[in-house]
């Protein structure tokens, strides 16, 4: 089983300009921002296939927010107000074999491409209870 296909993830590119691979030049998908004044390039895709585009050990900083597999049909207070917790059908959980086998692949992926000394932040859940 593969967790959702269409979970989206944002590449910032600040130094990955198309660079080489011996297979020729990496075609990634034209981006959804580009600020050439800062060196910045969004792009908006699948992860796994973004991801596995990029060179081994060519990234400094990944931060990533995937899915949480919470759209399950139920409800939640959200500024007073009775609101879905359904964000789509990326964020349906597929069960927690591939939930799991999910979070494997994508893990895997940014190890892949981030540099030794690089890092991973992943976001957390916004409701998340803080105290």
């Amino acid at each position: 089983m593969v967790a959702p296909a269409s979970s989206r993830l944002f590449l910032y590119d600040h130094q990955i300009l198309y660079p080489e691979r011996s297979e020729g030049p990496i075609e990634l998908p034209a981006p959804v921002f580009d600020d050439p004044r800062h060196h910045i390039r969004l792009y908006h895709g699948d992860s796994l296939e973004l991801l596995a585009l990029l060179p081994e050990s060519s990234v400094d900083l990944i931060f990533a927010d995937p899915p949480y597999f919470l759209s399950n049909g139920g409800i939640t207070c959200h500024a007073g107000k009775m609101v879905s917790v359904n964000k789509g059908a990326w964020d349906k959980s597929q069960g927690p074999a591939a939930n799991h086998e999910f979070n494997r692949n994508w893990l895997a992926a940014c190890q892949r491409i981030l540099k030794p000394n690089g890092s991973l932040s992943r976001n957390r859940r916004s409701d998340a209870n803080t105290s």
